[in-house]
């Protein structure tokens, strides 16, 4: 039996006096996707910084394909980095590079390929995301879903199998909020990448979640199904999926 992509074992995390997460235990498995939803300010950035291995919990261990992240030696963590892509929340772009440059940067970093290559790769990048025409553009010169295009694209360079987006369609217009939801749908199916995204709209977290999380004091519910989500007994959760309370 394939071991789960992803397993989080008792893991609570705390800032200070202040705890985020309280003893979560939940897997995923290959090629699944999975949304995190839940208020404002619950621990959703936390634990996507957590499962991607930027954090390191307090207390519990993240395991990656059965091996403990923080255990593995730095170079077996450089090795397993470059099988994961992270979308940040505000793009992350580098403002003096231009879009190639911004997707060309880690291909240069962590990899011994010619500039020929790189180029190539870049080019099939940009294609991907439908703006190979904004190839020589800065990251201020495009629009807010260009921006999120680039942003996913240079997540996407390196080809990982694992990828965290941190809030994709925040500050988008429903429109190209669902449009940026596709596109992190079909590249998904073409890889079979395993991907886990936060987001702030029930609607982007049905379209695109396998299975839907809900982050809420200090714990983390598997909702299952978006089907199954909607139909939660809890009261609490059923009100914030329906929008009845503030996210």
């Amino acid at each position: 039996m394939a071991l789960p992509a992803l397993q989080l074992h008792s893991v609570s995390h705390s800032f200070g006096a202040e705890q985020i997460l309280n003893s979560v235990d939940l897997s995923v498995e290959n090629g699944e996707r999975i949304a995190i939803v839940g208020p404002s300010g619950q621990g959703k950035s936390t634990l996507l910084k957590i499962m991607a291995g930027l954090l390191v919990a307090s207390r519990g261990r993240v395991e990656i394909e059965g091996a403990d992240f923080h255990k593995l030696s730095h170079e077996q963590r450089q090795k397993l980095r470059c099988r994961m892509g992270m979308l940040f929340q505000k793009n992350a772009l580098f403002d003096s590079l231009h879009v190639g440059e911004n997707i060309a940067f880690p291909l240069r970093e962590v990899t011994k390929q010619s500039e020929q290559e790189i180029e190539t790769l870049v080019v099939k990048g940009l294609e991907s995301v439908g703006i190979l025409h904004a190839k020589d553009l800065y990251p201020d010169e495009m629009s807010g879903g260009m921006q999120k295009r680039l942003g996913i694209a240079r997540a996407q360079a390196l080809n990982p199998d694992f990828l965290f987006y941190d809030d994709p369609t925040a500050g988008l217009d429903p429109i190209t909020s669902r449009k940026i939801i596709d596109l992190i749908i079909d590249l998904q199916e073409k890889k079979k990448a395993t991907i886990v995204v936060v987001t702030n709209e029930m609607a982007r977290a049905f379209q695109v979640g396998h299975r839907v999380w809900y982050v809420g004091d200090r714990e983390v519910f598997d909702l299952g199904t978006p089907e199954q989500a909607r139909e939660t007994k809890n009261p609490k959760i059923r009100a914030f999926l329906r929008g009845e309370v503030s996210p």
